[in-house]
């Protein structure tokens, strides 16, 4: 076991460099308005060597019992990731008497790829010597890949109040992702939200006791498309397979495709009501929700006479529903603060 634990059974050695940037530009035309312009890349590259040493074992008598691992093996892995991140805002500011607006439109680009190589030889002669050039051939193995995503969105938003009093917000999205073909490659998410601060009215201002009371409710819906990164084309997966004792190269599909999928929808439905008593000391919030997540994208089971794995197909629907409470006591005592708070639950 010291052995084992010793460089003299190998090592791993990992080197990694992360690069990350940010460049942002803000320009105010306008009184009111301003754009804002952010790049964001991030570069990755790691490099993995994992040598490991045949170590020879021995009985109690000294004679040798047996090696493990049998052969001395390394294997190295190169990895390059690239993440793009791309934005692009315009903010609109305008306050009329009580009246307060404020507008946003923007745009989002993300793309991302990934490349890594990797290399494996054993039965080093020279076990000092942990470079794959110093291995056999016989064994030897090479293997890469790489693959690709983006997503694009424009999305939009409106807010308005009046007085604090009355709040009311408007939010659009329509994303669009790589993961789905060109004809259901597109989602389009809207969400509204709007509040009344009752303690804000006059008939309101004589209760001394009541500190806050607000009533708030929203509706929203919003998309996943985290399936994979190729799910609705037919791919072909690149192997080596034994045909009459030799290795001969091969290529085949092994999962089927559908090219109908498109984004899993969540939708969700709350009212909340939020209140403090007695100048903040007593607080709590109580909100009820609704949220149905539908066309779930799932591999539903088919024969294994079809001799492909299963496609993914938009094919489940959930809803979780139920209500949350919580109620907190605060105060301070000859300058010593203090608080409580309790949640319950229940979900169905």
């Amino acid at each position: 076991p010291a052995a084992i634990a010793s460089e003299d059974a190998g090592r791993n050695e990992y080197k990694c460099a992360d690069i990350t940037a940010l460049g942002k530009l803000s320009y105010e035309p306008l009184s009111g308005l301003k754009a804002t312009f952010i790049f964001s890349p991030h570069f990755m590259y790691y490099n993995d060597k994992n040598y490991i040493k045949k170590m020879t074992l021995y009985s109690l008598d000294k004679s040798v019992a047996f090696y493990n691992p049998s052969l001395t093996k390394l294997t190295r892995l190169n990895t390059d990731d690239m993440n793009l991140n791309t934005k692009l805002y315009l903010n609109y500011t305008k306050k009329i008497k009580d009246h307060n607006i404020a507008l946003l439109a923007g745009y989002e680009q993300i793309y991302y790829k990934d490349d890594w190589l990797s290399g494996y030889r054993d039965n080093f002669i020279l076990s000092d010597y942990s470079e794959l050039n110093a291995g056999d051939v016989t064994n030897q193995q090479a293997k890469g890949t790489g693959y690709e995503w983006a997503l694009q969105s424009y999305f939009g938003r409106i807010n308005y109040d009046y007085k604090g009093k009355y709040l009311l917000e408007a939010n659009i999205r329509r994303d669009g992702s790589s993961r789905f073909s060109k004809n259901n490659r597109w989602g389009t998410f809207p969400s509204f939200s709007g509040g009344w601060r009752i303690s804000e009215e006059n008939f309101m201002k004589n209760i001394q006791w009541l500190s806050n009371l607000k009533i708030t409710g929203s509706w929203g819906k919003l998309g996943n498309q985290l399936i994979g990164n190729y799910p609705y084309i037919s791919s072909i997966v690149f192997g080596t397979n034994v045909v009459d004792h030799e290795l001969v190269n091969s290529a085949s599909q092994t999962d089927y495709s559908n090219s109908s999928i498109t984004w899993e929808k969540t939708t969700v439905t709350n009212v909340a009501l939020d209140f403090s008593l007695f100048k903040n000391t007593l607080y709590g919030t109580f909100e009820y929700y609704n949220k149905v997540t539908s066309d779930i994208l799932l591999n539903l089971p088919i024969p294994k006479t079809m001799g492909l794995n299963a496609s993914a197909q938009n094919a489940g629907k959930v809803r979780n529903r139920g209500w949350d409470l919580t109620l907190g006591y605060r105060n301070t005592i000859n300058g010593f603060h203090y608080s409580v708070l309790g949640m319950l639950s229940d979900v169905r």
